[in-house]
């Protein structure tokens, strides 16, 4: 669909503003079906009242400048071929696009396919290069098989031993080899049920003696459950255990009892 072009500074034209309102209405409506009929800016005089506007409205125009009396006693638009396309560039225009869209869905629709349809003016079958007809002559489609799937004739062996027929061996490029980097622990959230095992107690033993263990721990596994989202997720539990063990023991909290003086005593704290 082609498109009339109108300048931006119409409205200020000096003939635009001395031409009636009616008369405007009439050029504008004008300019529209001259373009969408390829009339080259010619206004044949039947198309007047069609077009809303009468001899009067017609005649303002040309006193104006919009337009210019025609030798068939119609109309024409002054200076047309300087601001529109003329229809034969528009025609062109249309033929170009329509081909390509042509070859494009043949492209899409019957090559890929491997198919030939007659009605297409780019089908032609691979062996003779014209369109296929059956035995009453009546045009038909014949199926072109892929380039992948059609089959390849076996080899024939010779009496010298050779294969004949069969293509040369290509050897095959190396694959490069890539060393990947071991993926690092994205971590979990703290185990159910989180276990404190003797080797911890031992630890907590001599390194943060005097806190009470079990109160700790249990502190310790609250605030991890309800720790939301990624915050709540660890790559290291018992180290992030550890570190809240220190954290219990130089809290500042006054000291407990006196550390146990064996490991069992102090295993009966958890």
């Amino acid at each position: 669909m082609p498109w009339a072009k109108v300048s931006d500074q119409l409205w200020g034209s000096p003939k635009w503003v001395q031409a009636p309102a009616v008369a405007r209405g009439l050029w504008v409506t004008a300019l529209s079906w001259s373009m969408d009929q390829l009339t080259d800016g010619r206004i044949p005089a039947y198309m007047l009242p069609m077009l809303g506007g009468n001899l009067d409205d017609a005649n303002a125009l040309v006193d104006v400048g919009l337009w210019d009396k025609a030798d068939d006693g119609g109309w024409e638009f002054h200076d047309w071929s300087d601001y529109q396309p003329d229809a034969a560039s528009v025609k062109a225009k249309r033929e170009a696009e329509s081909t390509a869209g042509a070859l494009g869905n043949h492209r899409r629709w019957h090559a890929r396919k491997g198919i030939t349809v007659p009605d297409c003016e780019f089908c032609t079958t691979p062996a003779s290069g014209t369109r296929s007809g059956t035995r009453s002559g009546e045009d038909r489609v014949t199926r072109i098989a892929p380039e992948s799937s059609r089959p390849v004739p076996d080899p024939i062996q010779s009496s010298s031993n050779s294969v004949v027929g069969a293509a040369a061996p290509v050897a095959a490029a190396a694959a490069p080899t890539t060393t990947r980097k071991p993926a690092a622990s994205k971590g979990t959230r703290i185990p159910e049920p989180f276990t404190v095992t003797p080797e911890m107690v031992a630890w907590v033993q001599a390194e943060c003696p005097g806190i009470d263990g079990r109160r700790a721990t249990a502190a310790f596994i609250d605030y991890w459950r309800a720790k939301p989202g990624q915050n709540g997720v660890k790559v290291d539990w018992p180290a992030t255990w550890r570190n809240w063990m220190r954290r219990e023991a130089t809290s500042g909290q006054p000291a407990k009892a006196a550390a146990p003086s064996n490991a069992d005593q102090f295993m009966g704290r958890w």
